[in-house]
């Protein structure tokens, strides 16, 4: 049975993989990315023992918060720029003051993400699997840091 759910993990895998367009330049930085999106999200179904039927409902909406994700970081990287701008280029009290605000509500928005969406993802999955899910995340985060630094050395 185990066999079976990862094989389903890694089929699922691949079939989001191809449902996300890919931002990246190039091919190779594309393929990067897209092995290492199909790795979490084997490691994730694995790790929060889907079964198929939580799969299927469970990976559209993971998907829209990760694209809610990576939005409200483009944001904060977008303030952090005009912030850090304002401040090498002399800017007024006032319109560093602005600056700032935005920087800090897209902040706030970011930190948002997951609170918004954990109530979709209750309703689909159980709330340990749900708390497996950042946990997972957390744990393929480091793994992944663990394979850069390894590669670096």
């Amino acid at each position: 049975m185990k066999g079976i759910i990862e094989h389903l993990a890694v089929t699922l895998a691949v079939l989001f993989m191809f449902a996300q367009p890919s931002s990246a330049g190039s091919a190779h930085y594309r393929d990067s990315n897209d092995r290492m999106r199909a790795e979490k999200v084997a490691y994730l179904t694995a790790a929060m023992d889907l079964t198929p039927a939580e799969a299927e409902k469970f990976w559209p909406v993971y998907n829209d918060m990760e694209k809610a994700r990576k939005e409200a970081f483009r944001k904060v990287m977008v303030a952090y720029d005009a912030l850090k701008k304002g401040l090498s280029e002399g800017k007024s009290e006032k319109e560093i003051s602005t600056l700032l605000n935005r920087y800090v509500e897209a902040m706030r928005t970011s930190r948002d993400v997951e609170a918004r969406f954990t109530p979709q993802l209750t309703r689909i999955v159980s709330v340990e699997k749900v708390a497996k899910l950042l946990i997972g995340e957390e744990e393929f985060r480091r793994m992944q840091i663990g394979r850069w630094n390894e590669k670096k050395n």
